[in-house]
């Protein structure tokens, strides 16, 4: 299992005591204070947000095999935090928009407005993501829900 680990302006990935690779991040992160790593299995791939975009990466290697850009909505949505849902869909958490893509690395479906200044993942439950959006900042979160299958708003 792949633990990654930030040090300074790098990305380390470990297995164990041992380093399997790093890359820098440092210039990647300008503007944007969000970086997560994620081990997608189901993809075969490591998952890496930052800025405006999820970078796909080998796990061996750490070599960048695709990415995935964000919105282009008044100058595109930025990254925030990565989640995995119960079918194997990589959940992509912008400050404004979700983003659900498949294990092929192709974009299921975009809920674009669903926040205005952050979304946290809490869990999924059956066929619904439970999440947080912060509409009225600092600190206006309210309780999100959203069909897994389609991203249409099933709550707010």
């Amino acid at each position: 299992m792949l633990e990654f680990i930030r040090e300074g302006s790098r990305l380390i990935a470990r297995a164990g005591t041992r380093e399997r690779w790093s890359i820098d991040i440092g210039e990647d992160r300008v503007g944007n204070p969000f970086c997560e790593a994620i081990h997608w299995p189901a993809a075969g791939v490591v998952a890496l947000g930052l800025a405006q975009r999820v970078v796909f990466l080998a796990p061996a290697t750490g070599a960048e095999l695709s990415r995935l850009t964000l919105g282009t909505i008044d100058g595109g949505d930025f990254f925030g935090h990565l989640a995995i849902g119960d079918d194997g869909t990589l959940y992509v958490l912008g400050w404004c928009d979700v983003i659900a893509v498949a294990p092929s690395r192709k974009v299921r479906w975009i809920a674009r407005g669903v926040a205005i200044d952050g979304i946290v993942w809490c869990e999924q439950r059956g066929p619904h993501l439970l999440l947080e959006a912060e509409m009225d900042p600092p600190g206006g979160w309210v309780s999100v829900v959203l069909d897994a299958a389609t991203g249409r708003q099933v709550e707010r």
